[in-house]
């Protein structure tokens, strides 16, 4: 039978997989989900012990990207493979980086069968979908904008690398409740 080895390799893989934690916000949909690095420091170090090695890349096919997945068993070379079409609404850099990474974590969830809710899979679908299921958050006050960015200049956090780990690119498009919270955990030192 072909694959013996990493079917073996992923069994094993399956009896100790970890529960995945969720450490990250999407604020314009005020939900909590496991971004990529949290997926991948939880997976890893357990795939390593299984001897399996995890390859992704994107590429190119008749105009269309795609997000290839694999999993490689050291040992013998043999591997499982996923490839998905990386769907974006135009083209923008920012939404492809965002397609990619969103694509990598869930195919990981689904190859390696992990516990994952999809709480922020709007972000890589086109605004006129996202709207017409969930009501528009309410978005941050002009002084609530700028007390965040105020508090945020005091502590010398990086402005745009915060932007772009909520996948924002200005303060103002951050919803109330978010950056209400943002504020008070700066407010306490945390």
């Amino acid at each position: 039978m072909d694959n013996q080895k990493i079917i073996k390799a992923l069994t094993e893989f399956s009896i100790k997989k970890p529960k995945i934690i969720k450490t990250s916000t999407n604020p314009y949909y005020n939900s909590s989900y496991a971004d990529i690095n949290t997926v991948l420091h939880s997976v890893e170090p357990i795939l390593r012990e299984c001897g399996i090695l995890i390859l992704q890349y994107n590429k190119c096919h008749d105009g269309k990207r795609f997000l290839s997945t694999q999993l490689i068993h050291i040992e013998s070379g043999e591997m499982v493979e996923s490839t998905i079409e990386l769907l974006l609404p135009g083209p923008d850099m920012q939404k492809l980086g965002g397609a990619i990474t969103y694509a990598r974590r869930y195919a990981l969830v689904t190859l390696l069968n992990l516990e994952q809710a999809d709480d922020d899979g709007n972000f890589a679908s086109t605004p006129n979908e996202n709207k017409t299921s969930e009501a528009p958050k309410e978005l941050a006050t002009t002084k609530q904008v700028a007390l965040l960015k105020s508090l945020m200049i005091g502590k010398k956090i990086d402005i745009p690398e915060f932007l772009k780990k909520y996948n924002f690119t200005k303060l103002e498009d951050l919803s109330k409740s978010f950056v209400s919270e943002k504020i008070k955990k700066l407010m306490e030192g945390k």
